[in-house]
Order: C-alpha cells, then sequence, then structure tokens
C-alpha cells in the first residue's frame, strides 16, 4: 500500500519518476503538500496541519507501523550506546504489523464539487473550508465510536484509543481524468495507544463496517456548511429506484447540474448549452423544473448575466473553458455576437466528441473537415455558405485564441483562410481578431 501511494495518490494521482523526491512530484502535479491530522499526533511528537514528509511516511505506512521519527529516535538511541536491535526496537510503536494504515477518500457530492469548480474565488474558498471541516469532524468520529484496539487472547480486551488516531490527508483538485475534481485522500494510521498506555493497533474491521455511516456524515456535514454559507438549500431526489435518495440543491445551481450530475434522461452524445439567467433551459434538451431562484441565486455567485455554460455529452462542465468565456475578449462581445457564437462551438465541441476527442484537443485537420462538413457534407441538412462559414471560423479562432493565450492548448488550430466564394461584405471587421 505504502509505495503505490507514494507513486499514485500522493502525487495527484498521476505517476511519480523514480527518485524524485515527494514534494517536487507534488509540485509538478499542482497539489499542495500532506498535513497530518487526529488527536494522537501529539504523542507522537507531531502537529496538526504539519507536512508529512516522505520519511514519516515511509516509518509510519511502509515500515510495519513504526514511530514517523523512528529513524532519529534509532540514531539517537545509537549515540547514547545501545545496541542495534534494541535502538532499532525504540523506534517501534507496539507489534509489527502487515497493514499499516486504511485509505479514506473524502468527495463531495456532484452537486458541490461542480458549483466548486464553477463558482468564484470566495464559493470556492467557502466549499473547500466545509470540505475540510466535515473531515476534521468524520474523523473526530472515528475516534470516538468507530475505532477500537483489541488485545489479549482472542481480543478479549477491547479499548477505545483515549488518545486518538493519526492521520494523513492528501488534497486533489482533479481527477484521474484531468476533470476539476475537489477530494481528499485521507490515510488512516491503525496505530493507537490503549488506555494503559501501550501501542496496539485499531481493528480495521471495525472501519470497514462503518465506511457507509462515515460517508453518510461527510455528505451531511459539507451540504449543511455550504447551505448555511451560501444560502442555498437541499432536497432529496431519487438517483436509482429502491435506493435511498440523494440530497441535492433545489432551486438551484447553475443551470446546467442536474445534467451535469448524469442524472435524468436528457443524457446524449451532444455538448450541450444553457445561459446564466434562463432557468436552467438548455438550447436543445428540457428545462429543469423547480428553479424557481436560479437567476438570484446565479447573480449570488458571480456569474454574469447571459453567460454560457457548455456541458460535455458526460455531464462535465470544463472549468478552463468557462474561463475562456469569461474573459473579455468574448465576454466583451455584444450580447447578439455571444448569442451567434456559443451555438457554434456547441456544434463544434459535438463533432469534435464524435471524433473521440475533447474540446481542447482540436487540431487544424479537425478544423478543416469541420469545414467541409458545414459546407459540403453530405449528411449535413443545412449547408452553410461562404460568408456563414467565415463568421464560424471567426468564432472558433476567437475563443482557441484565447485558450492559446492561456497555455490550454498548444497553438490556435484555426486559420482565417477566406473562402472563394467569401465576398468582402460578408465579414465584418468586428468579427475578426
Amino acid at each position: 500500500m505504502y509505495r503505490y501511494y507514494l507513486r499514485q495518490p500522493l502525487v495527484g494521482d498521476g505517476h511519480r519518476f523514480a527518485r524524485t523526491p515527494l514534494r517536487q512530484a507534488q509540485k509538478e502535479a499542482g497539489n499542495p503538500a500532506g498535513r497530518w491530522m487526529g488527536r494522537g499526533l501529539t504523542a507522537l511528537g507531531l502537529t496538526p496541519g504539519e507536512e508529512v514528509t516522505e520519511s514519516q511516511l515511509r516509518n509510519l505506512f511502509g515500515e510495519w507501523g513504526r514511530h514517523p521519527y523512528a529513524d532519529r529516535i534509532e540514531t539517537d538511541r545509537l549515540a547514547k550506546g545501545d545496541s542495534p536491535k534494541t535502538a532499532f526496537r525504540a523506534g517501534a510503536l507496539g507489534r509489527r504489523v502487515t497493514v499499516t494504515g486504511a485509505d479514506f477518500v473524502f468527495r463531495p457530492q456532484p452537486t458541490i464539487y461542480l458549483l466548486w469548480a464553477l463558482g468564484d474565488d470566495e464559493t470556492r474558498r467557502v466549499i473547500e473550508a466545509a470540505h475540510e471541516y466535515a473531515i476534521e469532524r468524520v474523523l473526530a468520529w472515528i475516534e470516538d465510536e468507530v475505532a477500537v484496539i483489541r488485545y489479549g487472547k482472542d481480543g478479549i480486551h477491547r479499548d477505545r484509543p483515549p488518545g486518538g488516531l493519526v492521520a494523513a490527508r492528501f488534497r486533489h483538485y482533479e481527477a484521474r481524468s484531468g476533470m476539476p475534481l475537489l477530494h481528499d485522500h485521507l490515510l488512516l494510521s491503525v496505530k493507537g495507544q490503549r488506555l494503559d498506555g501501550k501501542w496496539g493497533s485499531i481493528h480495521t474491521e471495525a472501519l470497514h463496517e462503518n465506511t457507509v455511516a462515515a460517508s453518510a456524515l461527510y455528505n451531511e456535514l459539507v451540504a449543511a456548511e455550504v447551505c448555511e454559507a451560501l444560502g442555498l438549500a437541499t432536497e432529496p431526489r431519487t438517483v436509482t429506484a429502491g435506493r435511498w435518495p440523494v440530497p441535492v440543491f433545489c432551486g438551484h445551481t447553475l443551470c446546467c447540474l442536474t445534467s451535469c450530475c448524469g442524472w435524468g434522461s436528457q443524457v446524449s452524445n451532444e455538448w450541450r448549452l444553457f445561459w446564466a439567467g434562463d432557468g436552467g433551459n438548455p438550447e436543445g434538451g428540457r428545462p429543469v423544473p423547480g428553479w424557481e431562484d436560479l437567476e438570484e441565486r446565479e447573480r449570488a455567485l458571480g456569474l454574469r448575466e447571459r453567460q454560457p455554460i457548455l456541458v460535455s455529452p458526460d455531464g462535465r462542465v470544463d472549468p478552463r473553458l468557462s474561463e475562456c468565456l469569461r474573459r473579455s475578449a468574448f465576454s466583451a462581445k455584444a450580447q447578439g455576437t455571444q448569442v451567434t457564437y456559443a451555438p457554434l462551438y456547441r456544434l463544434f465541441f459535438t463533432f469534435l466528441w464524435q471524433r473521440g476527442l475533447d474540446w481542447y484537443e482540436a487540431s487544424e485537420d479537425d478544423v478543416e473537415d469541420w469545414e467541409d462538413w458545414r459546407r459540403r457534407g453530405s449528411g449535413n441538412p443545412a449547408p452553410v455558405v461562404g460568408g456563414t462559414w467565415a463568421k464560424e471560423q471567426a468564432a472558433l479562432k476567437l475563443l482557441y485564441g484565447i485558450a492559446a493565450q492561456r497555455g490550454l492548448v498548444p497553438a490556435n488550430p484555426v486559420t482565417l483562410a477566406s473562402p472563394s466564394d467569401v465576398k468582402s461584405s460578408d465579414v465584418k471587421s468586428s468579427d475578426v481578431k
């Protein structure tokens, strides 16, 4: 477990190359350093919020559950004249164990992490604070109500660890797919002190039996904190018949939450376009009922009126794309131009998706093939003329120009080569940037 976590989860679910220091790998992955938490830190000479080092992880989770500072303790004892065997034992926390920890992954429910991905800085700060608070509360609940140390013949004696437990928390901002996803990995050490002060091991079966309860407690706490801070409310929604309902925001949140979470019957192989202020009515789709106060809440989140929000066929909103559409190069355009451009993006992204590509993977060849289909494709029920295509080119060049400036794509795949049937009067100077 220890090696796997050092190579992947602790460095953003990526791949850590050999001999790359842990902190360097975390920085390259864009992830913060891990932090210690839990009431059991004091007994080990650690403090809450202290940075987790590789040597501490190796000792506690990779060396049969030894003291995080076992190397230092062993060196000090050897310097005092102890034998190597005695010095090694001084760094132990009770008996050796093969299972040194348990991994808990805390992730807000989809409507909350989508709100985090699309919200402004204050919204993200509120959600991250609620997320951290909920993790702390769940860990305290595990310490007080779940964790038990069994010892004696057949585990006849059972103690709650009076000094609490020790855990290392690692923050991630993306899923393995690269899409935004706020979540934390919590490596919980099985080591704890008994009432007599000796070190023992937590009964891992008790942890496994209570994972669902821990998940429910976390979800409830996060939702309650976010709702109180942002003035929202939740309602139960049945996602799967026969299962417990899932709490989701009611009357909110960002006109596309239901679609983005994959709930409902609106999933297709096409991108979908929403507009902030439209009450959750997607272009080319059905409205989302029950969001009467959507416009007011969108304003509270910092969304400008009529801001386009594009949702991929798998129900995700890429905040990088949303950021491009918030840039002044696009947002300063006349409203009529934005209303014209956004549906063109939806169509082109759908074309890419059906080729197995995401919006940021477009190449010059893709743009040329798109032009051929738009103007001459046999399957296109409404081919466009040269002047219309020139305006579509201008729309795509604008968006990908913004993306290229921000380093989201390697280069702008759109070149403005005028079609042979385009008249100079068909293209206005305001359409080309």
